[in-house]
């Protein structure tokens, strides 16, 4: 746990700075005074006060729900609202597919599906639209795979158009999707 900060200013006086908003009560009860300038207090320098001030230490907080005790990873209302959250997009998904879902279905060749995937949750998942790379790199309807065995091997980024030519001339000249 971190302490505070304390630095001794001249004989009679002690300078306060650190997180001491949870203490503030505290070291005004020890006849501290505010010094918002330089966000510290001040207080008598005194053989009690020193031994007080140093038995002050600010406790972590998680940074989602703010309580003790804990920090976000091991968050309960941070992981729950962020399965909920998933939960929504995934419904929205359903509704509204990505832009290349299912886009050369036409084809045979298209693959796309919706596939669970649980976003390193145990005993979670969702059902989430996943686009073939068929539908997310070919150009057109008139693409075809260049291998024979492109059924086994699934390449989809080798193919040939007869509008738009190979996929290698389409990477050097950067025709791709005319």
């Amino acid at each position: 746990m971190p302490k505070l900060m304390l630095k001794k200013l001249d004989h009679n006086t002690l300078e306060v700075s650190g997180k001491t908003f949870e203490h503030k009560e505290t070291i005004k009860s020890l006849g501290g005074v505010w010094k918002p300038c330089s966000k510290t207090w001040i207080v008598k320098s005194s053989p009690k006060n020193i031994q007080v001030l140093r038995t002050l230490t600010t406790t972590r907080r998680c940074g989602h729900c703010g309580e003790t005790g804990h920090f976000k990873p091991k968050c309960e209302k941070y992981h729950d609202e962020r399965k909920k959250e998933l939960v929504a997009k995934a419904e929205e998904l359903w509704i509204k597919r990505p832009c290349n879902y299912e886009r050369h279905k036409a084809t045979g060749f298209c693959n796309c599906m919706f596939d669970h995937e649980d976003f390193g949750y145990k005993d979670f998942s969702v059902l989430m639209p996943k686009v073939c790379g068929v539908c997310n790199n070919w150009c057109c309807t008139h693409a075809r795979p260049m291998d024979k065995d492109f059924l086994t091997n699934m390449n989809t980024f080798r193919f040939v158009c007869p509008t738009h030519g190979d996929c290698f001339y389409q990477l050097l000249n950067d025709t791709r999707g005319t």
